[in-house]
């Protein structure tokens, strides 16, 4: 091997070096980014839950309000046209009433329950993904990561400095051999 060719593999090692340092930067940096993102979402998730629960609370009220408007429209207008409402389909009517309203106020209830679950289930998960990318990043090393490439590419710059010594490429003294010009 040359000594151009020995120089340009010692200066190739040594930029893979500095490549794998940045790009061991840039991925902490991307890692800890990812980790701050999701950490945000987590905390919108928790909110869109907060806000599923207040507005299944407010459409359960208003239901149950319907549902008093309605049972007291039966009413006074049984009451109107002489209906006893004390047995019969007239008590049937508003029973009925009462339940309809029941299970529409408890279809509400159990609806924003389960919106609520399922935005703190994306804040769990969001939670989770925000400790696997802070784990990630403290798990790179910039440093390491150019040492273990500078490492890597060690043994073959240092056998192609031994071939050229070897073959006699360089002088004794280590430095190239330079040529007398034919004397």
């Amino acid at each position: 091997m040359g000594l151009a060719s020995n120089i340009a593999s010692t200066a190739g090692a040594i930029s893979s070096g500095v490549g794998a340092f940045y790009s061991a930067k840039a991925a902490k940096a991307q890692f800890g980014l990812d980790a701050e993102l999701s950490k945000i979402n987590a905390r919108l998730a928790d909110q869109a839950s907060r806000d599923a629960l207040l507005k299944g609370e407010q459409a359960y009220g208003r239901i149950r309000l319907r549902t008093a408007a309605t049972k007291g429209s039966q009413r006074a207008a049984m009451g109107a046209n002489g209906v006893d409402m004390t047995f019969g389909t007239p008590l049937t009517l508003l029973t009925a009433t009462d339940l309809v309203g029941e299970q529409d106020a408890d279809t509400i209830k159990a609806n924003a329950m389960r919106e609520a679950m399922g935005y703190k289930i994306d804040a769990s998960n969001a939670r989770g993904r925000a400790a696997a990318a802070k784990a990630s990043a403290s798990g790179i090393s910039a440093f390491g990561s150019a040492f273990t490439s500078l490492l890597s590419n060690a043994g073959t710059v240092a056998r192609g400095w031994f071939d050229s010594y070897k073959d006699g490429s360089l002088g004794s003294s280590g430095r190239p051999k330079v040529s007398s010009g034919g004397r």
